[in-house]
């Protein structure tokens, strides 16, 4: 006789976050229960062995080398900008040398135009710092930066801008060739089948102990998962129900009555928040930097 509730078509019918999160809280429920059990610890450990390496699957695009070294150079370009904003605002201001003074205030326009980079996903910030560079390289700012001495920095601006675009290319052809490849997929298929052989074994053993310690140890780890089970469907139902609440306000917020007439405003095009790594750090905002302020 079955012990254990239906799961089979709650996991399969799940995202990849609830999936993980359903395993996570088991785990936790299990943790000093499945141990008792000397028959049970080997496919114990292998359960969480594989809901460990799907849960760093999913973490790939923010711990992968190809992230991490996007954010280095993300971070190392954001500051040759402060430092870039920072000598121009502080020139203008307090330089002796008129011709220096005034070369700060040549280059100011070129700095105030540069529009604040947060929330802007990687490819506008590079394109808009490409830009800049270009501006600040014409032949007649060649003199100004000179005085001004940050003609390295524009220099080292470039350099990091350009190998900047070059990783953002080969790391979305990583992170392509990383969902094409499925590997997620079965990880979590491999989640499942330890689990179906952990809960078959679980209830083998319930049926062939003759030791009511023991027996009380195995069933204890069975109303252990039955309470997960039915705990994730609560869940589940309540997340869904909030879901069909706010599409139905959508519908009746998105209608319109015969004398309204409908918004014609073009709708601004959609974020695409995979470009950037998970995980970005908060940049600096040159066009909020101190050293932008009047």
């Amino acid at each position: 006789m079955k012990k254990i509730k239906q799961y089979s078509k709650l996991l399969h019918n799940v995202l990849n976050a609830q999936f993980v999160q359903f395993f996570f809280a088991l785990i936790t429920r299990l943790t000093g229960k499945a141990e008792k059990i000397a028959r049970l610890v080997a496919l114990w450990l292998a359960l969480k062995q594989a809901v460990a390496a799907l849960d760093d699957s999913f973490k790939w695009p923010a711990a992968a080398p190809e992230t991490q070294l996007l954010v280095q150079l993300n971070e190392e370009r954001e500051g040759l900008l402060t430092i870039i904003f920072t000598i121009v605002k502080t020139l203008r201001k307090t330089a002796g040398d008129p011709a220096v003074k005034a070369a700060a205030e040549h280059i100011y326009n070129s700095v105030k135009n540069f529009a604040s980079t947060k929330g802007m996903e990687y490819e506008a910030k590079t394109a808009m710092i490409t830009n800049f560079v270009q501006d600040l390289e014409l032949p007649e700012n060649a003199a100004h930066l000179a005085a001004l001495g940050i003609a390295l920095y524009i220099a080292q601006l470039k350099a990091k801008n350009e190998a900047f675009q070059a990783h953002y290319e080969t790391r979305f052809d990583a992170q392509y060739a990383h969902k094409q490849s499925g590997s997620t997929g079965k990880l979590r298929e491999d989640v499942i089948n330890v689990f179906d052989t952990f809960v078959t074994g679980l209830e083998g053993m319930y049926v062939t102990e003759t030791v009511p310690a023991a027996r009380d140890d195995i069933q204890d780890v069975i109303d252990a998962i039955n309470a997960e089970i039915a705990q994730f469907i609560i869940i589940l139902d309540r997340h869904h129900g909030i879901k069909k609440k706010d599409d139905g306000k959508k519908d009746e917020d998105t209608q319109t009555s015969d004398t309204q007439k409908p918004d014609t405003t073009p709708t601004p095009a959609p974020d695409t928040p995979d470009q950037n790594p998970t995980d970005e750090p908060h940049h600096l905002d040159p066009g909020e930097h101190p050293a932008m302020g009047e």
